[in-house]
């Protein structure tokens, strides 16, 4: 058995609203997909069962630079309701297998610019409120996520398409 080596991230670059690169980004945070779990005693033994339904989803992503893109973004979320689309690239490598990781987050924003320090690198923190959510890891989709549309596909499988169906 061959020994593997743990995955690296080369970099990072976000996308923002079509405009062009957001600026220097420190990282995103992918957001957690999380189960709403719900615990229940099952003859004596306190258990978690599954609810059906995903806990909302936020992510943040840290500049190094105040870029003026974010505040047009932001009041344009603000003035038209629609969401604000980061599109985060990254190359990560494996035993010398590269692949392309391609994060598409649509939601809702505030901004922190967080403090003025002298001699301190800048920094801005973008919270996201997503309502959409697709990951792409070297060309697959793993995950697709929809709220304002009730869809939720993990690795191939609508997880709400019956209740889409029940509703819609």
């Amino acid at each position: 058995m061959a020994v593997r080596t743990p995955e690296k991230i080369s970099d990072v670059n976000v996308f923002i609203d079509g405009v062009g690169h957001l600026g220097v980004v420190e990282e995103v945070k992918l957001p957690e997909i999380k189960q709403k779990l719900e615990s229940v005693n099952v003859g004596g033994i306190e258990r978690d069962i599954q609810t059906g339904i995903l806990e909302k989803m936020e992510t943040e992503i840290n500049l190094n630079e105040y870029s003026p893109i974010v505040y047009a973004a932001m009041a344009a979320n603000m003035k038209k309701g629609t969401p604000v689309v980061f599109i985060c690239k990254s190359h990560i490598v494996q035993g010398g297998v590269k692949k392309g990781v391609v994060a598409t987050i649509a939601g809702d924003i505030n901004v922190n610019d967080n403090s003025l320090k002298g001699g301190e690198t800048a920094k801005r923190t973008i919270h996201v409120s997503i309502r959409q959510y697709t990951l792409e890891i070297d060309g697959k989709q793993g995950v697709m996520i929809d709220v304002d549309n009730l869809v939720a596909v993990i690795d191939g499988v609508d997880i709400l398409e019956e209740l889409r169906k029940n509703l819609m």
